[in-house]
């Protein structure tokens, strides 16, 4: 549970409005930047010894028990994961308990086709993720069910705040500011951002870049950030975000694989004009030269065209930023995505 994984910050929004709905809510996880922000919230927290990045047999046995004893502790109804493996140890323990179970299915994932999805009901976040679901996993469209996600609310950022945000981080430098947010990892396509934002530098373009959060790629971005003498700054994991996508001009998702998009969302809250990597749940959201610019994945020569684009064109991007947020108020509101979430909730406890 880590502030720049989108994942942890749908279940903590999910978590605290049902709380506020007078449900006691208990999340299961590893560990994390945001338990404090979960018990500050009124939510139960629990220790699973389930690390993804070091999956065993042990550490399999260890989850099913604690698993199986906080449903125990705690008479637990409705089991909500948002993990495949989670998902498999949960589904496994039902001979143990009596308790509902369904999932909520965020990435576009491969492999392990036998040990995915076993959840009788399950909640997609796109279409993408429906299509993807059907075709590779064989996942009956019956038991699935759209709910797309919703951005954080951001308290309002004030004017001074801005101001003095951008002399702390930018030194008053009055040069468009590029923002990119997320996981550094190589899914995330931060390495293409680097790669055009490197012949813009050549090609005589002034601006600013600000990467806001962590990962394994951290390193690699920042040699390639000086190798090329750009003017990145990385911010690392952020928790105050709404004050970062306040100071930039123009926010980039150029993602290899995306099932939706938290930051897109967010940005668009903000009236923020985006440019997203032409792929999966991304193509649901942004229409090209109506609400955003897009580009072809890993094609950093057509990032770099997008870029300049935004540059040269104040009406385009102020355009692209209303539009972006009128969309969002259409169809991704926080009210529509917990008022349906509450619908599956309420059908998979009443479905014996």
């Amino acid at each position: 549970m880590d502030y720049c994984c989108g994942v942890s910050q749908h279940i903590l929004m999910l978590a605290s409005n049902f709380v506020k709905m007078k449900n006691k809510v208990i999340i299961g996880a590893y560990s994390g930047t945001m338990r404090h922000d979960i018990q500050a919230k009124g939510i139960g927290f629990e220790y699973i010894p389930f690390n993804i990045n070091n999956i065993n047999l042990f550490s399999i046995l260890q989850t099913y028990l604690k698993i199986i004893q906080i449903i125990r502790t705690y008479n637990i109804q409705i089991i909500h994961s948002h993990h495949r493996w989670l998902e498999l140890i949960v589904f496994l323990t039902q001979p143990f308990h009596s308790s509902r179970i369904f999932m909520t299915c965020h990435n576009l994932l491969f492999g392990k086709k036998f040990f995915s999805y076993r959840s009788p009901k399950i909640i997609a976040v796109s279409n993408s993720v429906i299509e993807h679901l059907y075709k590779y996993f064989n996942v009956d469209k019956g038991k699935m069910a759209l709910i797309r996600n919703a951005p954080r609310l951001f308290p309002k950022v004030s004017r001074e705040e801005i101001l003095q945000c951008k002399k702390n981080i930018l030194n008053f430098d009055s040069r468009l500011v590029i923002g990119g947010f997320g996981r550094l990892h190589k899914e995330k396509g931060f390495d293409v951002l680097l790669e055009a934002l490197v012949m813009a530098a050549q090609n005589g373009c002034q601006f600013n870049c600000l990467i806001a959060g962590d990962g394994p790629e951290r390193n690699n971005l920042e040699s390639q950030a000086i190798e090329n003498e750009l003017m990145i700054k990385f911010l690392g994991e952020v928790r105050d975000l709404g004050l970062y996508y306040s100071i930039c001009d123009i926010i980039v998702i150029p993602s290899r694989k995306e099932s939706s998009s938290l930051i897109a969302l967010e940005a668009a809250s903000f009236k923020k004009p985006i440019i997203v990597s032409n792929i999966g749940g991304l193509r649901e959201i942004v229409i090209d030269r109506v609400n955003g610019l897009t580009f072809e994945y890993e094609q950093s020569q057509e990032l770099y065209e997008a870029i300049i684009s935004y540059m040269l064109n104040d009406d385009l991007r102020n355009r692209c930023g209303e539009n972006l947020y009128n969309l969002l108020i259409e169809l991704y509101s926080v009210e529509k995505m917990i008022k349906k979430t509450e619908l599956v909730y309420n059908a998979v406890h009443a479905d014996n």
